[in-house]
């Protein structure tokens, strides 16, 4: 009982950990390319797109995967960028396309990632290495 008790107590903290680290800060960037659903083809450049509105730094891009929003877990860091860039060409791995959804996730570097926005939830085709296609908005 006493051990229910106390796993039932860290699993609560866990999940209530777990949830609050994917609630982007509202005023940072929005990644809005890729868009909710949309199907990126594994072994192609896609070009992931955010609203930098007027910010300015370093940042990292990373990508995350699961079978569902609760079990979203780093799967990628794509690469570091400077936030105002609002783009980046991303070759995405032919080897991508094992989890059911994947987020994008653009964190602030000047404060190891506390602050950060998301994309909505994506999907990769693949795996797939014969791609030679191009994806994304044109620019």
């Amino acid at each position: 009982m006493r051990f229910t008790i106390i796993f039932s107590s860290a699993l609560a903290f866990a999940i209530s950990a777990f949830a609050q680290v994917l609630e982007p800060t509202p005023w940072y960037a929005y990644v809005y390319f890729p868009y909710e659903d949309e199907v990126v083809g594994a072994g192609t450049t896609y070009t992931i797109a955010w609203d930098a509105s007027e910010l300015v730094g370093p940042a990292t891009l990373f990508l995350l995967g699961g079978n569902d929003p609760a079990t979203l877990h780093l799967w990628s860091t794509i690469a570091s960028v400077d936030v105002n860039d609002a783009k980046y060409k991303w070759d995405v791995d032919c080897s991508f396309g094992e989890e059911e959804i994947y987020v994008i996730k653009i964190a602030s570097d000047l404060d190891n990632g506390e602050t950060f926005g998301l994309s909505p939830p994506f999907h990769i085709k693949g795996p797939n290495c014969h791609s030679t296609y191009s994806q994304g908005p044109s620019n």
